[in-house]
């Protein structure tokens, strides 16, 4: 089990199945997660996908909510699942990984587009999101969607790239909350990254 706990706020400890409603989900929701960076140990990024465990993520999720967890982040490479659209298999594997943690009172955080950068094609990117997120619009086993992790906001490509791409998830996911993350880069510091993200 590989995690990073992140405390976003003080929640009960969670109930199996006892996921919000979908018309309650909202940023307001984001307060309580304690939410826990995910791939098993053997397998982290493309592996967790491409070296298929449902058992041992089965029981990992167990174990974060053990912790007193109640959210996992999970990252989707489009490399990984198939592009630019994912294969049946692999949608099947992340359509488990949501059904695996609902079962443990988990809600998933997806992260969509990582170890990505082909800013310049929209409408593939377009047709992947709407692959992998069709079925989810409102889906209270969603916590969030992070339409990719560390944008490099000093991009213009990639913040053109996302100012097309999140409307696009929005509409997709409904009254899912969207977000996107930077990260310190070279001489960019973090808040300077946030800085131009905003």
């Amino acid at each position: 089990l590989v995690m990073a706990i992140t405390l976003v706020g003080v929640a009960r400890p969670p109930k199996a199945l006892a996921l919000p409603a979908a018309n309650v989900a909202s940023t307001a929701g984001l307060s309580s997660l304690k939410l826990v960076n995910y791939y098993p140990s053997n397998a982290a990024w493309t592996y967790m996908w491409q070296s298929w465990n449902p058992s041992q993520i089965d029981q990992d999720f167990a174990k974060i909510v053990a912790m007193s967890g109640n959210a996992v982040r999970v990252e989707i490479q489009p490399s990984a699942v198939g592009w630019p659209l994912p294969t049946a298999a692999m949608q099947s594997e992340v359509n488990q990984v949501i059904a695996m943690a609902a079962a443990h009172g988990l809600q998933v955080q997806l992260t969509l587009f990582d170890w990505w950068g082909s800013y310049s094609d929209t409408a593939s990117s377009d047709r992947w999101v709407t692959a992998l997120l069709g079925s989810l619009q409102n889906d209270p086993r969603i916590a969030f969607v992070e339409l990719q992790n560390e944008i490099k906001a000093e991009d213009p490509a990639a913040i053109a790239w996302a100012t097309h791409e999140i409307p696009v998830v929005k509409q997709l996911v409904g009254t899912i909350p969207v977000t996107i993350s930077v990260t310190s880069d070279a001489q960019f510091t973090a808040v300077q990254e946030l800085q131009a993200l905003k």
